[in-house]
């Protein structure tokens, strides 16, 4: 939401299951810059996504404070877990370990709950 309290869940209908068309509903829906580009995305045998963003999302997460990163980071974990009934997802940018100014994000992500 606006006040970066809560992570909200807003069904939306896409082409296709895809990461692009993924990422261009959060870019629809204001989460991400229409600039971040999947660089590659697969997903295991258990369930697991291994999703590799463009540089310019590591500059977006570093930009914010620690609120607004954990929705970010929160709105897109949910939003690929959700999508293809996953059990985690490994987030990398342009094939390193995503650091920001809060967190390294070096584990298996599972679903984020709201703030409250």
């Amino acid at each position: 939401d606006e006040s970066c309290e809560n992570i909200i869940s807003e069904p939306v209908e896409i082409p296709e299951l895809s990461p692009e068309y993924i990422m261009d509903a959060l870019y629809q829906k204001g989460v991400l810059n229409e600039a971040v580009a999947v660089n590659s995305f697969m997903m295991d045998k258990t369930g697991v996504i291994r999703l590799d963003l463009s540089g310019n999302f590591s500059s977006m997460i570093n930009s914010m404070g620690s609120s607004g990163e954990y929705i970010m980071m929160g709105s897109l974990v949910n939003t690929f877990l959700d999508a293809y009934n996953a059990s985690g997802l490994i987030l990398l940018v342009d094939g390193q370990v995503l650091e920001s100014g809060h967190s390294i994000y070096d584990w298996t992500m599972e679903f984020f709950p709201s703030i409250q």
